[in-house]
């Protein structure tokens, strides 16, 4: 079908004896000696000029990135990794604590051994006993490094443990993934956004005095005897009535419309609990995260146009399903830096929306 086509289609009216005369003149000064340095130095600044205007693309880009992040935060590898190697290099300990942070869970001291390519190797004390039940958990490290005039920073990153060994004089190792976000450890201002809606997979809420309690006080255990939620949002389904504005590591804002909380009996006040399950999509993991939350209601107030119900709320507990049991969720604090996984989540997409809109 398309070999007709061409067939048929005319043939452009080019000036033939122009074409070859061109050529010809072409030809002619390329194998002339004494033309051929002028050529050749054309082509080398036509190659300079190429090149200077990628770098200078590339470092007006990487500033761009840079104002992007919040003050104190590092994503770029060269500047983790040389950070980290000044940490090696000064034979700063990394205080290892596991994921979630618990009061009566303590950091590990440990030493700082290589940083490889992907990964880095952390020396233990003596006195812990590593083993398989390591592998794949989260954890969280803290270290110092001396600046100049007496200053000293510190930083904090999250990981998640691929090996565990002991070499032949008995020292145990683990060796982390390399760091993808460090920070300086300070309570930071939360980094909020308001992401496309796509990126939201699904949104279930309940208001926690009507949920079953533990003896703790706490949302039963047993998600089954939860009931149905009270507003919930689908993605591609008519009449969602709730819609998240925005998001933090430490907090969202929520949209609700006013015909949902019209003539039902919720009485939300400002002060009250409510439970959130949160599910989030990973463009570079192409997968789904998803967040149990329980939250504190801090402000509410009602759209002066819409009369919608915006509720600003703030993360408490962070809740993760039981290992041996996927309907139980057990609760843990949240600290002053938020939920960190949360937090890279919001950063990326944030850093996404800056190279694709130049948003500030």
């Amino acid at each position: 079908m398309i070999l007709p086509f061409v067939q048929q289609t005319p043939t452009p009216n080019f000036d033939r004896p122009f074409l070859n005369e061109v050529k010809e003149s072409f030809h002619r000064l390329w194998n002339n000696p004494d033309a051929l340095p002028y050529l050749v130095a054309t082509f080398l600044a036509v190659g300079i000029v190429i090149i200077l205007g990628v770098l200078y693309n590339q470092f007006v880009s990487r500033r761009r990135y840079r104002s992007a992040l919040p003050a104190g935060w590092f994503v770029d590898p060269g500047k983790i990794r040389e950070i980290m190697e000044t940490a090696l290099d000064q034979r700063s300990k990394i205080e290892m604590r596991f994921l979630p942070a618990e009061p009566s869970r303590r950091s590990t001291s440990c030493s700082l051994l290589e940083l490889g390519v992907e990964a880095l190797t952390l020396e233990l004390p003596d006195y812990v006993e590593s083993g398989p039940s390591w592998l794949h958990r989260e954890v969280e490290c803290f270290f110092r490094v001396p600046e100049e005039k007496g200053q000293i920073s510190f930083y904090r990153f999250t990981s998640v443990i691929q090996n565990v060994s002991r070499t032949v004089d008995g020292f145990a190792q683990a060796e982390l993934a390399f760091p993808k976000l460090l920070h300086n450890h300070q309570k930071r201002n939360f980094l909020r956004i308001a992401p496309p809606a796509y990126l939201f997979l699904g949104v279930a809420m309940w208001l926690e005095r009507r949920l079953p309690t533990d003896e703790h006080g706490c949302p039963a255990a047993n998600l089954s005897s939860w009931g149905k939620p009270m507003f919930t949002y689908i993605p591609d389904k008519n009449g969602n009535p709730v819609r998240i504005a925005n998001i933090s590591a430490g907090g969202l804002r929520l949209d609700i419309e006013r015909s949902a909380v019209k003539g039902r009996e919720i009485e939300l006040r400002v002060s009250d609990r409510i439970v959130i399950l949160l599910d989030l999509y990973d463009p570079e993991l192409e997968r789904k995260q998803r967040f149990w939350l329980r939250c504190r209601v801090q402000n509410m107030q009602e759209d002066y146009d819409t009369r919608n119900l915006e509720l600003g709320v703030q993360f408490v507990s962070v809740g993760r399903l039981a290992e041996d049991a996927d309907r139980e969720v057990h609760w843990h604090d949240v600290g002053e830096d938020g939920i960190e996984p949360l937090a890279v989540w919001v950063m990326q997409r944030h850093l996404e929306l800056f190279r694709e809109k130049g948003l500030d």
